[in-house]
């Protein structure tokens, strides 16, 4: 039995949720300190999942880092934690986000142990090159790759439309109403993007 716990970064309107497998969790996209989550005291933060490498998504992940705790990201997006012009925070003119973690690359198919769950590492690039999103039974983290009737821009360095559409389409062959937990704006479900989100629901009409 997993829980999902979800806590935002007022200002930048990111999200950061909290997986809770049994005694373990995940945290995604670490804008938030552990301390803006409210989960039972017996949970313990093994695992912290980038969907991409963007400064307002990893605003406070030096502060879960420790010798217990890795971030896992994609290789593509690797350099952003320690460059501010590719993470975009200096392209914002905002202080300059870098972090000390020295991640864990996974790509494409690669499963992460949680507890007694399992999260699938889906790649997904076009709004960075190193995008992911991530699949835990009922649930899919689709940091900013698909929103609530809305994609992530691609006009960021690293972005590509074209790599972004070829994402869609793999998102839009998933089965099943998966519960979507974006990197802004509201929760949604699959079913519901399929049917109402145009860039997702093109994919859907050509039976691809």
């Amino acid at each position: 039995m997993t829980k999902v716990y979800l806590a935002k970064t007022y200002g930048y309107q990111s999200n950061c949720y909290m997986l809770v497998c049994g005694s373990y969790a995940a945290v995604i996209d670490p804008s938030v300190p552990l301390s803006a989550f409210s989960v039972p005291e017996n949970v313990k933060v093994t695992h912290v999942l980038l969907t991409h490498g963007h400064f307002d998504h990893i605003l406070a992940l030096d502060s879960y880092l420790g010798e217990n705790v890795k971030a896992y990201m994609s290789s593509r997006d690797g350099r952003m934690l320690k460059d501010s012009r590719a993470n975009a925070s200096a392209l914002f003119g905002l202080d300059e986000v870098i972090s000390s973690a020295s991640p864990v690359f996974v790509d494409d198919g690669d499963v992460i142990s949680i507890g007694d769950a399992t999260v699938k590492v889906i790649a997904t690039p076009g709004h960075t090159e190193g995008s992911l999103c991530y699949s835990c039974g009922n649930d899919l983290f689709t940091g900013d790759t698909l929103f609530c009737d809305g994609i992530g821009r691609c006009d960021l360095p690293g972005g590509d439309y074209n790599k972004m559409r070829l994402s869609l389409k793999k998102l839009a062959a998933i089965e099943g109403n998966l519960k979507i937990y974006p990197g802004h704006d509201v929760l949604t479900t699959l079913d519901r993007e399929k049917q109402n989100n145009y860039e997702l629901s093109r994919y859907v009409a050509q039976n691809i």
